[in-house]
């Protein structure tokens, strides 16, 4: 619905100094063409004000005409730029494509509110929260710290006024938060794709974000249960003794995690069975699961160290990686972990290896399908949670009776992943702090139902469930 500062006989109109508006559901839209401001509000209070978009190098303070569709509104801002602002479910996208260009960027006026999410890290030295007067990338690299190196990052965020924003791309993106009297959203992408969702409850905003990215996984109710891990089972004879002895001490658990290695392969992996003093896993894993009711889940990473891998994979230390854009590759890996461990009962798996290790460093080598050198980190992040997720579901045959978690996770993970690893924490006080302020951060970031931790030197961990 518009509502107009003047009569206008066309739904095309060029703009002098005049206000627009617009209504998209409960939000309202109104325009200012020079200088800028594309005002969002929800009744009397203001959600946000954009005064400025950038494309490349230049930078757009000014709009010079108004179109309006059904369901959108388009602002010229020159001959050949404009954007887009189309309803969605609670809310409104702001979209713009420029393919001359390798970065975008929004300006927002702050009105004083503070921010949440983007990341799960302790990224400066407190564990306050709020983003509020902080710097804060999406980027997917090698983890900062000893005890975080797990990673999860989204361009989602929400804020104190009821209203949540997310920029959706794989790209790498900055987030500045209320610093000189405004925000800014900067993507090394072509595309500006960002949502504005409004509550004004969080739960209201969680389900209009779940309509963009796709619904949270379900989770067995066997994965709420505490896991029991070591970092060095020698044998399947000693996870058989573990198993006895919690009996013994009454201390109930539903999963075990089997970390590597557990194979002869390089590395104790790259053959992705069970061999050694894991042999015959048709008898201790039915053992396992016959007289303790305890689910197996296994370590696992979508590549080798050394040995056989096919052609069009990543080779060069430390880590050979699979080209998960490269079918071959990914029916390769579906086959090897389908033959080596599902037939005996495995009913999930600890992801890990995909965001360090690589050949090339920060900048990843070319994918087979042409995905842009700034997109290839978190598409591989994201194509690792869908491609686990794929072969427990149906070469497994386990459908939703499976539990999954990796170190790293991006926007659109959620459909396909049941948890998130905590990272190496340290046994200890400090350690459990981490885990504490790194679960509310993943919360706000990632809006997962359940989180996973583990202690580095500990035992037990558990699977803790936040409702937000």
């Amino acid at each position: 619905m518009l509502r107009y500062g003047l009569m206008v006989c066309w739904s095309v109109m060029v703009l002098t100094c005049m206000v627009f508006g617009w209504t998209a559901g409960s939000l309202t839209v109104d325009v200012v063409n020079s200088p800028m401001n594309i005002k969002v509000s929800a009744g009397t209070k203001t959600l946000a004000e954009i005064t400025r978009f950038t494309f490349g190098a230049v930078n757009y303070t000014a709009i010079s005409a108004v179109a309006t569709t059904t369901d959108s509104l388009v602002l010229t801002l020159s001959g050949n730029t404009s954007v887009t602002i189309a309803v969605v479910q609670g809310g409104i996208r702001f979209y713009s494509k420029n393919p001359s260009v390798t970065s975008v960027q929004l300006t927002l006026k702050d009105e004083s509110e503070h921010f949440y999410g983007i990341t799960q890290h302790n990224l400066f030295s407190t564990f306050n929260p709020d983003l509020r007067g902080q710097t804060v990338q999406d980027k997917v690299y090698q983890y900062p710290q000893a005890d975080e190196d797990a990673e999860t990052y989204s361009g989602f965020y929400f804020t104190t006024l009821g209203y949540a924003g997310f920029f959706d791309s794989f790209a790498n993106g900055t987030y500045v938060f209320g610093v000189s009297s405004q925000t800014t959203i900067t993507y090394n992408a072509t595309s500006i794709n960002w949502y504005l969702f409004y509550g004004p409850t969080l739960s209201k905003v969680q389900q209009s974000y779940y309509k963009i990215i796709g619904a949270p996984k379900k989770v067995p109710m066997w994965g709420c249960g505490p896991l029991v891990w070591h970092d060095n089972f020698t044998g399947s004879a000693m996870m058989l003794t573990y198993a006895a002895n919690f009996v013994t001490i009454q201390i109930p658990y539903s999963t075990m995690w089997l970390d590597r290695p557990y194979n002869n392969g390089a590395n104790g992996w790259s053959n992705m069975n069970f061999e050694g003093n894991f042999a015959n896993p048709g008898t201790w894993i039915k053992t396992l699961t016959d007289s303790f009711y305890v689910n197996l889940v296994t370590w696992i990473m979508p590549g080798v160290f050394t040995g056989t891998y096919p052609s069009g994979a990543f080779t060069s230390t430390p880590n050979v990686y699979l080209d998960l854009t490269n079918a071959a590759n990914v029916t390769w890996y579906k086959d090897k972990i389908t033959a080596g461990q599902y037939p005996y009962g495995v009913k999930g798996h600890k992801m890990d290896r995909v965001d360090n290790g690589w050949p090339s460093g920060p900048t990843l080598p070319a994918f087979s399908d042409g995905t842009p050198a700034e997109e290839r980190h978190h598409k591989y992040v994201y194509l690792n949670a869908k491609i686990t997720d794929e072969m427990l579901r149906t070469n497994a045959g386990l459908g939703d009776d499976q539990f999954n978690f990796p170190r790293a996770a991006v926007a659109r993970c959620q459909q396909y992943i049941c948890a998130i690893w905590n990272g190496d924490s340290y046994a200890g006080w400090g350690g459990m702090q981490t885990s504490m302020g790194n679960a509310i951060r993943c919360t706000s970031s990632k809006n997962l139902d359940k989180r996973l931790f583990r202690l580095r030197d500990g035992f037990v961990g558990c699977n803790i469930p936040l409702i937000v």
